[in-house]
């Protein structure tokens, strides 16, 4: 929340690393989903929901939070293996809406 005006944007950075280190731990038989009680489950639904109505994020912040006009690969690159173990209409409906899924510092499209 330090972030102030882009605490939003750092909470769904902050999942791209997270989801995909998740995904290679499920390779190696680690559920790295379930540590610190699904944490990365409680970032998921708080970002997506921030996405959608960022008041609470204002709130804890105390500013207006940058919000992008279109939702694509920036803020929701992580999210299609995500949905893919984890299926969630909202994010669902972000995937199809978004106009590319690239995330450039992760080297392009995550994989499917």
């Amino acid at each position: 929340m330090a972030r102030g005006s882009r605490a939003l944007h750092y909470h769904l950075y902050a999942l791209a690393p997270l989801v995909l280190l998740a995904e290679f731990g499920e390779a190696n038989h680690m559920d790295l989903y379930a540590r610190a009680n699904g944490a990365i489950h409680r970032l998921v639904n708080a970002s997506v929901a921030g996405l959608q109505d960022p008041t609470p994020f204002a709130k804890a912040t105390n500013v207006p939070q940058e919000i992008p006009k279109t939702i694509s690969g920036d803020q929701i690159g992580w999210a299609p293996p995500y949905v893919k173990r984890f299926p969630n209409p909202t994010l669902e409906h972000m995937i199809q809406a978004a106009p590319s899924l690239s995330v450039f510092y992760l080297g392009g499209l995550p994989p499917s």
